[in-house]
């Protein structure tokens, strides 16, 4: 995914997603599809603490949470690309910036992309 958006002309990519629980340590743990997307920024040198949004569940309530904190925290500094880790969040995500009037792709071009089977929004 990074790959793609970096292939398009994006230098600034943010992740939304949330954590994984491991059932052999039962413990919380990185989800494999931020340990991804952090990889691949690393590669090209763009990854940015400030873009990475993580929250408790893959749901519509934890994406559109998420956002609006991206929304809130960012402002003007919002990516022109946005990771996120699972269709339910991508709704939410989508709904915030609906609601927050952040049109896409006219606050600088962003472009959402899930990991999962459905491309919500793409370049």
């Amino acid at each position: 995914m990074v790959n793609y958006f970096i292939s398009k002309g994006h230098q600034s990519i943010s992740f939304i997603g949330a954590t994984d629980f491991n059932i052999d340590t039962e413990q919380p743990s990185m989800d494999v599809r931020e340990w991804s997307f952090r990889e691949s920024a690393k590669y090209y040198h763009l990854l940015n603490e400030e873009m990475i949004f993580i929250g408790s569940t893959f749901s519509v309530k934890e994406g559109y949470r998420l956002a609006v904190k991206a929304i809130e925290g960012l402002g003007e500094k919002m990516p022109t690309a946005f990771c996120v880790a699972s269709d339910a969040m991508a709704v939410g995500v989508l709904q915030a910036f609906n609601e927050k009037g952040w049109k896409i792709p006219e606050h600088g071009g962003q472009k959402v992309w899930c990991f999962q089977k459905y491309k919500y929004i793409r370049s």
